[in-house]
């Protein structure tokens, strides 16, 4: 796949490995979320614009979405169902399991693919600053990534994380 950004990269790797030998249902519902987004782009895209005084590129302006992640894992692993972007500074993660939870409880989805991916822009002062970190705070980028099927009662995103949290003790997902 050409022309993609760190943040796709990191969805990329992080969904595939997730699914690597599961079996995904076409319809398959994708929620990925993210406390910044695609930060790398859209700092590129801001830079030529402000300060070289040109337009950015187009595959970089696209990219400043974060939604456009959800075009190359659908397309990577094949997928045709729903797919969602959430973006918000806290708990991005449980509110996208939120709608993971209310999506199977009323049928939306039988199986959901969900992740959270974060970016961390180099030079790490700057990042630290945009995302109002104390200086010398630890900062990482990454992914995390679970392949949800209808089945288990999940009432809310509580219900997911203490269920997680009881399968994670039996080393079922890792954690």
């Amino acid at each position: 796949m050409r022309r993609i950004d760190r943040f796709i990269q990191l969805a990329l790797l992080g969904s595939g490995e997730c699914v690597q030998g599961q079996a995904l249902a076409p319809d398959c519902g994708l929620y990925i979320s993210s406390g910044i987004g695609p930060v790398g782009n859209n700092i590129q895209v801001q830079q030529t614009l402000w300060r070289d005084h040109k337009l950015p590129m187009p595959f970089n302006f696209v990219n400043t979405l974060g939604s456009s992640a959800g075009y190359y894992v659908a397309k990577n692993l094949g997928l045709s169902g729903q797919s969602l972007f959430i973006s918000r500074r806290g708990q991005s993660f449980v509110a996208a399991l939120d709608c993971v939870a209310a999506d199977l409880a009323c049928g939306a989805v039988k199986q959901a693919l969900v992740g959270v991916v974060e970016e961390c822009t180099l030079p790490l002062n700057q990042h630290r600053e945009r995302l109002e970190l104390p200086e010398g705070a630890a900062v990482a980028e990454g992914c995390h990534w679970l392949l949800l099927e209808k089945g288990v009662d999940f009432k809310d995103a509580k219900a997911v994380l203490g269920y997680l949290k009881s399968e994670s003790k039996k080393n079922v997902f890792g954690l």
